[in-house]
């Protein structure tokens, strides 16, 4: 039962009359009646008088407090955005959150345990447990404003950009037709520019803007001024979704078949529509923080689902976007008190050799079945190709951006870069305006859109604050499009760099990337929603992500959507994950079973006080992190461009994790000379025969500060570009 406010304020009259009633009831029957006639059973009456009277007291109370259990478990359906949770941060902001208030806690071969949603959270230390190899993993409560963080948090902050006065947005797209809005240019043409893979692209020759017909997606535009030379000649970049029946150069298909079999075009009522939206660098409490409207939005209309506890799968954005679109691990999941060594599908180097045509990936089976399709980065080094990484060889979806971007960024000194700046024009902006596009396009019929934005937040905690209104409004737009959708906006991880990250919940928010789905409006009263409520709860990863998707796509092509009204039990499979459309997934729940690396689990950690930095054990526990960050720049012979590193010792920290075993596990940062860069990350101490042997536990020792252009020697090795400080920059 619900009790909403003013029901309770009628049940406490109610009750407390009652209460009074009741006494005043039996003593006057006391005094005026029994007791006169039967004063030998006066002590039993009263007796029984105060016993119904408390009862009835303690229902009343029962009942004022259960009223609050259910209001607040009622939260997780829709946020009550009149609370501070969703509030800038200001001196009198509470500790607010929308996390449990208590404990989490995922225990082997046991369910999940719900608890009520509050809107204040303490932080109360805990114990994690480790039983031999089994994980008792407790998923503490996070408060969105922290006293550690608020000095970092500004939700006024916006880019810093004055727009060039002397450069002007000579030409723009209006309605499939390239105009010229600035008549102090003149011989304005326009081209269009074409895939070939993602680092290639092709182009039409160029026409007079009145003879431009734009069959394509990506179209350049320039004109001359006759003021100025002809190396600023004005060029510009518009993205546009030139609406064509669809090719079948894509994933394998062979490149001579022209049909696909079962491929139909549908409504978006028969085939829900799906869009996933990736914020680079995002966590679960900074978007919540930062995008107040968009938040309001997708909760209070669409209904949409928070994941509290989304784990990011690797230390950066490509190991969790081959979770994520693939469903691989690109790491090797090193050995730690959580696990054995767990060996990847593709090592981090195999994986940026290849190209991932051949790969399950979940944008081809919706293209299969005859959805229109679209995907977009703002950057050309994105999610699967950073570092150079070779990614599709042909385009995944049928509007595809890559050459946009590989335009844009070409050469040091592209006009178009230039331009763009002057503008003060932000690379989400055309990722957003794409898919804005898109979702006008193809009216009324079956569509996928995916883009990632990177540069939103990757390098501030508060860069999201100013694109809150601009996603807001293009999701209201289109709330048609979203009532028949499956939505997913997400992180891949949080915030890695800056003083931020190095606070104790900045090291928390780089775990817990965001994770919000909303789904059609036609299962918004159904159990599926029930059912995503539950898992919400759960430890979640990029791998059960994709599973969800990957069962969306069964379900489509089988026509089994209705299975969603009243989701099976059975577990769904896929990769490494398990969907959270269904009610029971892989379990137990923990960093061992889903595959997250011991460094970046979100399970609670427990620590001791750090060691004095002089102690000799933090001293050799760091010599022996530089002698593996040595051995890692030797395997790749790039002594020759890499700085000697030594040790800030003045400025290690150690932290023994605390354990129910033997095991001696320490968190080790680290500062190292030249570059001042630091790095965190565990290394074991084994003690035997009178001998003290070391041992690196992490997947990566991570860098928690920027590093900019010092390792751009060696930028092909991944693994180093954080540790190499190339010899050069000494000389500048």
């Amino acid at each position: 039962m619900f009790i909403n406010p003013s029901q309770k304020e009628v049940l406490t009259v109610q009750l407390e009359s009652v209460v009074f009633l009741v006494v005043f009831t039996n003593v006057n029957v006391l005094n005026n009646s029994i007791l006169p006639r039967m004063a030998n059973f006066h002590g039993h009456v009263l007796l029984l008088t105060i016993f119904l009277s408390f009862c009835l007291l303690l229902a009343f109370l029962s009942i004022n407090e259960g009223e609050k259990s259910v209001q607040l478990y009622s939260k997780r359906v829709t946020f009550n955005l009149e609370e501070a949770v969703l509030q800038p941060l200001s001196e009198s902001a509470p500790n607010v959150t929308i996390s449990p208030t208590k404990e989490t806690t995922l225990t082997p071969n046991a369910s999940t345990t719900t608890s009520s949603l509050a809107d204040t959270t303490t932080a109360e230390d805990t114990t994690t447990a480790v039983n031999s190899n089994v994980l008792t993993c407790i998923l503490k409560p996070v408060n969105l404003w922290d006293p550690e963080i608020k000095d970092y948090i500004d939700p006024k902050n916006k880019p810093s950009c004055t727009p060039n006065p002397t450069v002007e947005q000579a030409t723009e797209l209006i309605d499939g037709v390239v105009i010229q809005t600035k008549s102090s240019y003149e011989n304005c043409s326009a081209r269009c520019l074409f895939q070939v893979d993602d680092w290639h692209y092709t182009s039409s020759g160029w026409s007079p803007l009145e003879d431009f017909k734009p069959e394509c997606d990506i179209i350049e535009t320039r004109c001359d001024h006759p003021s100025k030379p002809a190396n600023e000649t004005y060029n510009y970049l518009h993205p546009y979704i030139y609406e064509r029946k669809d090719d079948t150069n894509y994933a394998q298909h062979p490149k001579n078949v022209t049909e696909i079999p079962d491929r139909k075009i549908t409504t978006q009522e028969e085939r829900p529509n799906v869009y996933v939206i990736v914020f680079d660098s995002t966590s679960s409490s900074n978007f919540l923080r930062s995008m107040n409207k968009t938040v309001e939005l997708m909760s209070n209309t669409h209904k949409a689902v928070v994941f509290r506890y989304n784990n990011k799968n690797g230390l950066n954005s490509r190991p969790n976007s081959w979770a994520l679109l693939l469903g691989k691990q690109v790491y090797d999941l090193a050995r730690n008190p959580y696990t054995d060594e767990i060996l990847p599908d593709y090592t981090l180097s195999e994986s940026c050799e290849r190209t991932v045509d051949d790969l399950d990936y979940w944008m081809f089976k919706f293209r299969d079945m005859g959805y229109h399709t679209l995907q977009a980065d703002d950057w050309l080094g994105a999610s699967i190709n950073w570092p150079n990484c070779e990614g599709f060889s042909r385009a995944p979806a049928k509007h595809y951006m890559k050459p946009f971007q590989k335009r844009t960024e070409e050469g040091e000194g592209s006009v178009i870069r230039h331009n763009v700046k002057a503008l003060c024009r932000e690379t989400y902006e055309d990722t957003t305006l794409y898919l804005d596009q898109f979702m006008s396009a193809y009216k009324n019929e079956s569509q996928i859109g995916f883009i990632w934005n990177n540069d939103l937040a990757h390098f501030s905690i508060n860069g999201l604050f100013h694109s809150d209104e601009r996603f807001y409004q293009m999701l209201h737009k289109h709330e048609e499009r979203l009532n028949n959708a499956f939505v997913i906006l997400m992180g891949d991880h949080g915030l890695r760099f800056g003083g931020f990250r190095n606070t104790k919940v900045g090291e928390i928010e780089d775990n817990n990337p965001f994770l919000m789905v909303s789904v059609p409006v036609q299962y918004r009263n159904s159990k599926l929603l029930n059912v995503m409520h539950n898992n919400a709860q759960k430890l979640i990863t990029h791998y059960d992500t994709y599973a969800s998707l990957m069962e969306l796509t069964e379900l489509v092509k089988e026509n089994r959507l209705d299975d969603l009204l009243n989701p099976k039990a059975e577990i769904f499979k896929k990769g490494h994950g398990s969907s959270y459309l269904r009610p029971n997934m892989i379990e137990p729940r923990n960093c061992k079973t889903l595959r997250i690396p011991f460094e970046y689990c979100l399970c609670h950690k427990e620590f001791e006080d750090p060691l004095e930095p002089e102690s000799d054990l933090v001293q050799k526990i760091s010599d022996h992190v530089l002698d593996h960050f040595v051995s890692m720049v030797e395997a790749e012979n790039k002594t020759s461009l890499c700085s000697n590193m030594s040790i800030q010792y003045n400025m290690s920290k150690a932290e023994r994790f605390v354990l129910d075993t033997e095991k001696e596990i320490y968190r080790l940062t680290l500062t190292l000379n030249p570059s001042d860069g630091i790095f965190t990350g565990y290394v074991e101490v084994v003690r035997a025969d009178d001998k003290v042997t070391f041992s690196v536990v992490t997947e990566r020792f991570e860098r928690v500060n920027q590093y900019g252009e010092q390792g751009h020697c060696v930028e092909d090795f991944e693994h180093l570009r954080p540790l190499c400080y190339c010899k050069e920059q000494l000389k500048k």
